[in-house]
């Protein structure tokens, strides 16, 4: 079980710099996408449980997001506006950049001057890779770092958000992308209810989506329930090989 004095690979985890989780999980079948729901506004201080992380973006697009509410939600909105119901994901992506650069400059004037603006963006949809003819589960990560440009995940079937490096590499030791999508809501279950053992900044109020070539299924509050009960039976202890 992970402790307040995690060390992962003899390095120490910096575990006050853990904002936030958003997982997501590929497997043959569909990209499951998990996040907690604690947000810290950066102005206040003030802590917020209910926090949207996860959105449909289009038909069959989702995207999971890290850093502050009030630059990356106005980004979010606007994509969803702008994004027809069929959009696929390189278009997403160019709307994500547009107008994830314009708000990054909106801001940058509003703040005092050596503030810095931090965000990510993760996008899980279908595309026809290179040399292949059928679409394939993949996820991009999109952020300050790189101007917002989407970047591929070199093929791995997982990804974390939010500073979660031990988090990604457990889930890298414990997932099979041959699995079910119900393995892979168990285990990105699991890791979200575990993280607050670590950290105080992330909470257990978990919210999930399911990509699919064709739609994205946002889980019920009941079946997220279920899963908590089912993880809760379990630990990274007794998993880890």
């Amino acid at each position: 079980m992970l402790n307040n004095n995690l060390v992962l690979d003899g390095q120490p985890i910096d575990n006050g710099a853990i904002m936030t989780l958003v997982i997501a999980l590929r497997t043959d079948e569909a990209i499951v996408l998990a996040s907690d729901s604690q947000t810290t506004n950066i102005a206040d201080g003030r802590i917020y449980e209910d926090t949207p992380k996860l959105f449909s973006a289009s038909d069959c697009v989702a995207i999971g997001i890290s850093g502050s509410d009030q630059f990356t939600q106005p980004v979010i909105d606007r994509v969803r506006h702008k994004a027809t119901s069929k959009a696929e994901i390189a278009q997403i992506g160019d709307i994500l950049r547009e107008e994830a650069v314009k708000e990054h400059k909106r801001q940058c004037v509003l703040l005092r001057e050596g503030a810095r603006i931090s965000a990510e963006f993760l996008l899980a949809g279908w595309v026809i890779p290179p040399n292949r003819t059928k679409k394939e589960p993949f996820i991009y990560l999109s952020g300050t770092a790189n101007g917002f440009a989407l970047t591929e995940c070199d093929f791995t079937p997982t990804a974390a958000l939010g500073n979660t490096a031990y988090c990604e590499v457990l889930l890298r030791r414990l997932f099979n992308s041959r699995g079910t999508i119900e393995d892979a809501q168990k285990l990105a279950t699991l890791a979200i209810l575990e993280t607050p053992r670590v950290v105080n900044n992330v909470n257990d109020r978990i919210q999930m989506l399911v990509v699919r070539e064709r739609e994205v299924e946002r889980i019920s509050s009941e079946r997220i329930d279920e899963l908590k009960a089912i993880a809760q039976r379990a630990n990274w202890s007794r998993l880890l090989p």
